[in-house]
């Protein structure tokens, strides 16, 4: 391989050999080699544009910079007065980084140690905001058990012991000497199918998640969750992607009304929904009748001028038993989409009683399937305006009065008219704040009343 590498560098200073031969040349050497750490990287780009070195560079430089600065090193080894060292030295720099990258993977766990009292290792903790949600949504507000506690008592081994009827598991993420990921996921089927809710939360693991969707599991990814030190309390400053496994009892199977989601429980700031009722006037017959359809803690409810109704079915009041034709229904609905109360139920019944729909939703939750943009096109109406906003302003609370987290995805308010047949207009203005919107008299009035 170093007389190889001399006879490349000999032809470069040459000027005998194009950059693009070089770069397969090297890159194929390092691959023959067995250098992880290039590895994978060029086998791809050895195959971009078929070896043309402008267009490979320009699709480095838009879509994977780092590789094409990796195919740059490979071609500096060529080059090295000594190659023989400088090929030792990169692949030692590059084990070095591996080690480092792998330390750094096993930072991210958040479990139980794996020795008693002295590892070195950091283990991080769920931000109490988010357990306590998720006691709320699927225990009453009731403490789980925690087969994976930390620190884990002397001789405990979460998976040997039976387990309690509704748990909480913050398994390792990658595999340690007293199980993995892999040995988590069996043992919360088996304990789901003696009768016990089990949530998981870890990375989507290929044969992990495979296992799970066969024992009936639901999966719902989470935002990045800035997990806690648990020495320092401190967040951690780059939290992997990790998803929420959840193996409902055998009893509440089919019947997931009884677990609502999180995104079904949370209540809009009052500045947002006043701001958008006023937004709305423009496309509301002036004197119509305007509904809340899940009032919830009154936000949009409140900001809407009279004539005006509600319903609200922890208050007995069911929107699947209106009937009465409105000019405006707005609201904030469930985000899920698990039946019977489902954002597609309330929403395709919205079409059918009202000439103006508005809901404050995540886009994706709306516009995300063909199948919803064929609820409203079926219904007669067409998707006038879609205003984006600001996660902070929608001042979201959870049903305990704390702060629901902002997810990744986009937040908007969408809006649809009876017979309108025009394009979609993307207000993106609202991204820069909520606007100042005067009051219409109408709403001035209700305000009065």
């Amino acid at each position: 391989m170093a007389d190889k590498l001399k006879s490349l560098a000999a032809q470069i200073n040459s000027g005998g050999l194009a950059e693009e031969s070089v770069r397969l040349e090297v890159g194929w050497l390092l691959i023959a080699a067995q250098d992880e750490f290039y590895r994978q990287r060029l086998i791809v780009l050895s195959r971009v544009d078929g070896g043309n070195f402008g267009s490979f560079k320009a699709w480095c430089e838009d879509n994977i910079e780092r590789s094409y600065r990796d195919c740059q090193r490979c071609m500096a080894l060529a080059r090295a007065d000594n190659p023989t060292e400088a090929v030792a030295a990169e692949r030692a720099k590059a084990k070095d980084g591996m080690a480092k990258l792998r330390q750094q993977r096993e930072a991210t766990n958040v479990s139980r140690p794996t020795t008693d009292g002295d590892d070195k290792k950091q283990y991080w903790l769920t931000p109490p905001e988010l357990f306590k949600a998720l006691q709320l949504e699927f225990n009453g507000g009731e403490p789980f058990d925690d087969p994976c506690p930390f620190p884990r008592p002397p001789g405990f081994d979460g998976l040997a012991i039976p387990w309690g009827p509704a748990n909480y598991v913050n398994p390792p993420f990658v595999a340690t000497d007293d199980g993995g990921p892999t040995a988590w996921t069996r043992k919360a089927i088996a304990e789901n199918k003696l009768g016990k809710l089990v949530l998981l939360i870890m990375p989507a693991v290929g044969g992990c998640v495979n296992m799970l969707l066969e024992a009936g599991a639901e999966l719902r990814p989470l935002p990045r969750i800035r997990w806690l030190e648990t020495t320092t309390g401190e967040p951690m400053p780059s939290p992997p992607n990790v998803t929420l496994f959840i193996l409902h009892a055998q009893e509440d199977r089919g019947n997931h009304r009884r677990h609502r989601s999180m995104n079904d429980l949370v209540h809009t700031g009052s500045r947002l929904a006043a701001a958008l009722i006023r937004h709305l006037h423009q496309y509301v017959e002036p004197g119509g009748k305007w509904l809340d359809p899940c009032r919830g803690k009154g936000a949009f409810y409140r900001a809407m001028p009279t004539p005006r109704d509600w319903c609200e079915i922890t208050e007995g009041r069911d929107f699947f038993s209106w009937s009465e034709r409105v000019a405006c229904a707005a609201t904030n609905p469930p985000w899920s989409d698990d039946e019977p109360d489902t954002y597609t139920k309330i929403v395709r019944h919205m079409f059918e009683v009202a000439d103006t729909v508005m809901v404050l939703t995540k886009i994706s939750t709306a516009l995300g399937t063909y199948k919803r943009h064929r609820h409203w096109r079926s219904a007669g109406h067409g998707l006038r305006e879609v205003i984006l906003i600001r996660w902070q302003d929608a001042e979201f609370t959870n049903p305990d009065g704390s702060d629901k987290a902002p997810e990744g995805i986009a937040l908007a308010a969408l809006i649809w008219q009876r017979g309108y047949e025009g394009d979609p207009h993307f207000n993106y203005g609202w991204l820069d704040g909520i606007p100042e919107i005067e009051a219409a008299p109408a709403e001035l009035a209700a305000a009065a009343d």
